[in-house]
């Protein structure tokens, strides 16, 4: 308003075959229009959307802003489930670290049927309190173990039908419901993504079990259990 903004800001807009983007200059745009003032800028376009990547790495955003940017819907679990699927493709089960924008950018476009395994979860982040970022991601890698298995799985432990005390999806349906119902002392998601891959295994092998447990330390520490297919 007060007429002093510089002539050398730069507005960017990407081409795509939906139609042009805005990549950088929301914020600009936006505050213009709460002024009411006429403001003049450089204005690039026929630009890429990866080309946001490196634009405003002073304002961090997200890899959920990223995608959010990019078209993708349900931005915020699929990020997750990117982040679990990165770390779990190096085998690091129970760490915090997670992708860069372009490495999970990457890792979405080499799986993208990773955003068909969000709905089949959604339920049981709903009504169990799973992480739905990572039951997007362990649905993703059950289907490429046997897809017909991995639904009939994640509908079995929403459901609770055709299960018994001793089969190993019921006995994770009950920490799940009894860890959505504390106060404290809650699951964290590596106790509850270990738990699940245990009852995947047995429902895999078809076989019974009367506990449903993962020992993270101790005398007795057990390694982080592997996805198996039953063999």
């Amino acid at each position: 308003r007060s007429g002093r903004w510089g002539s050398h800001s730069v507005i960017r807009i990407a081409q795509t075959p939906d139609g042009d983007v805005l990549i950088d200059g929301q914020h600009r745009l936006l505050a213009v229009i709460k002024s009411g003032e006429t403001v003049q800028f450089v204005v690039m376009s026929g630009l890429q959307l990866d080309d946001q990547i490196d634009i405003d790495t002073g304002i961090r955003r997200s890899l959920a802003d990223t995608l959010q940017l990019n078209g993708e819907s349900s931005v915020t679990v699929i990020a997750a489930a990117i982040g679990h699927l990165w770390r779990r493709k190096r085998r690091m089960y129970t760490s915090n670290a997670a992708p860069t924008r372009s490495e999970g950018l990457r890792l979405l476009a080499d799986n993208p049927a990773l955003r068909e395994s969000i709905t089949p979860t959604s339920k049981a982040s709903l009504l169990l309190k799973y992480p739905h970022g990572l039951g997007t991601c362990l649905h993703y890698e059950m289907c490429g173990i046997d897809s017909e298995s991995a639904w009939d799985f994640w509908e079995k432990l929403t459901t609770g039908l055709g299960l018994h005390e001793r089969h190993g999806i019921y006995l994770l349906r009950g920490r799940l419901q009894e860890n959505a119902a504390a106060s404290y002392r809650k699951l964290d998601v590596s106790h509850i993504h270990a738990l699940t891959i245990k009852a995947w295994n047995t429902y895999m092998r078809g076989t019974e079990t009367g506990v449903l447990k993962w020992t993270r330390g101790g005398a007795t520490a057990e390694a982080f259990p592997e996805l198996g297919d039953g063999q």
